[in-house]
């Protein structure tokens, strides 16, 4: 109840209304002098423009013309008082109020000149000598006291009415502000819980960057939570066919150490079983050497050492070191690389990739069947390396499963042939860490396998 009552929106429109009637008060404050003063010089005013037509008319005409012509003047202007006195003192006209309003000269003294009931300061003094020396003592009804309140009373309306707007523009401008502001809030409640959330409404202002800059980061933490668990799913298969693999090698060798300490059978020729036993030691040494050899690319303490390298140079020593499986398959290897190719890569690292990726090749390969290798420009950047395996193929369900640790399309096969099943997660591995792209796809010849090798870096 608290977050609602003085929420963004709460505060926003207290603040501005406080600050609009900060700024209305001090306005009336200010002004409020200069409004007196504009009210009495209005006043002024209109008396001058009343009686300019009487002290037009009673100019230098006779005491009964000019009692005749102030008769008039008064029946068209009932709202106003005056007196008209001679230089001597004596009242020539004076209308029926004016004595009451103190307007004029009584018992030979100029009285106070009044508007209705309120005095009139000094320079408000509304008498006007004549050049045939008579005064005109005025004043008007117009403007009492109900009159000045009334005005009052209006300034206070219209100041109530632009705080009613004032009020209500707060309100819109808080409504505009605080709305964002709550969706962004419940958005980033919504991602604290991982909750699906949509992309926020464009907008061009800093609230409209606030709210894209809050989905990039939680795009960013769900994109590493998915990471996350998605590594440690991998690592769970990982060390789940890690200890399949070294259980049973493992196994077979107690049963056969066990038997040879029992001298069962023939067990008991010990030479025999112990080059059997040294022959499966070795194996399982080299898995747990590519087994540790994948954690250390995964994570990321082996830093590739980029330099300039001959690529043909580097694919024919890895074919050499395969000549003798090639040659006991009768394979045709077939060599397309220009002796000037050259690219930028860590040597070690594109070596056993390739020493992985031909191995596989000719290990797929039926015999007899041709392995080709090759190599295209793609852009004065990159080249691409080709490795295709000739009436090869493999199942399309298996493609994006080959790169998995362990993983053997054909495990009574691969058994025979003693395959870790890591070769190809070593190859994945390895080109993510030198950041470079490859593809293995089925083609109309065979099973490619293409590495795009940058010539500078």
């Amino acid at each position: 109840m608290k977050n609602k009552i003085f929420g963004i929106y709460a505060k926003v429109f207290s603040y501005t209304v406080l600050i609009l009637v900060a700024v209305i008060v001090v306005a009336a404050l200010f002004f409020s002098s200069q409004i007196s003063e504009i009210m009495q010089v209005m006043e002024r005013q209109q008396l001058t423009n009343i009686f300019t037509p009487l002290f037009e008319g009673i100019e230098n005409k006779s005491d009964d013309e000019v009692r005749l012509f102030a008769e008039e003047f008064h029946q068209r202007n009932a709202s106003v008082e005056f007196s008209i006195v001679a230089e001597n003192g004596e009242v020539i006209f004076q209308t029926r109020n004016a004595a009451a309003l103190n307007i004029g000269s009584v018992g030979g003294e100029q009285q106070s000149v009044f508007f209705g009931v309120r005095p009139i300061d000094d320079n408000f003094q509304s008498n006007e000598p004549l050049s045939n020396g008579m005064t005109v003592y005025m004043a008007s009804t117009l403007y009492d006291g109900v009159a000045h309140n009334e005005f009052v009373q209006r300034t206070v309306i219209v100041l109530l009415i632009l705080l009613a707007i004032g009020a209500l523009s707060a309100s819109v401008f808080a409504h505009r502000i605080a709305r964002p502001i709550r969706n962004i809030a419940r958005d980033t409640k919504r991602m604290a819980s991982l909750e699906l959330v949509p992309p926020p409404i464009p907008r061009r202002d800093e609230i409209g960057q606030l709210a894209e800059d809050v989905y990039i980061m939680y795009e960013a933490l769900k994109n590493e939570i998915e990471r996350v668990r998605e590594m440690e799913e991998n690592q769970r298969y990982f060390f789940s066919a890690a200890s399949h693999e070294l259980k049973t090698p493992i196994a077979s060798t107690l049963i056969l150490l066990q038997g040879m300490l029992d001298n069962i059978g023939d067990y008991s020729n010990h030479p025999k079983y112990l080059l059997e036993c040294i022959k499966k030691m070795k194996t399982q040494s080299k898995l747990i050497s590519e087994i540790l050899d994948i954690v250390r690319l995964t994570d990321g303490t082996i830093i590739p050492n980029y330099e300039k390298i001959d690529v043909g140079a580097v694919v024919t020593s890895v074919v050499a070191s395969h000549q003798t499986l090639i040659e006991a398959k009768e394979q045709r290897l077939t060599i397309n690389l220009s002796d000037t190719l050259s690219c930028k890569a860590d040597t070690l690292m594109l070596t056993r990739v390739l020493s992985n990726v031909i191995l596989n090749a000719v290990q797929n390969t039926p015999e007899h069947g041709e392995i080709c290798i090759w190599c295209e420009k793609q852009n004065d950047s990159s080249v691409r390396l080709f490795i295709l395996n000739k009436g090869a193929n493999i199942d399309e369900s298996a493609l994006s499963n080959v790169f998995e640790p362990f993983y053997r399309e054909d495990k009574a096969r691969s058994s025979e042939v003693n395959r870790s099943g890591l070769g190809l997660t070593i190859v994945k591995k390895t080109l993510d860490c030198m950041g470079v792209g490859f593809l293995l796809e089925n083609t109309d010849d065979g099973v490619c396998f293409w590495i795009d090798l940058p010539t500078e870096k």
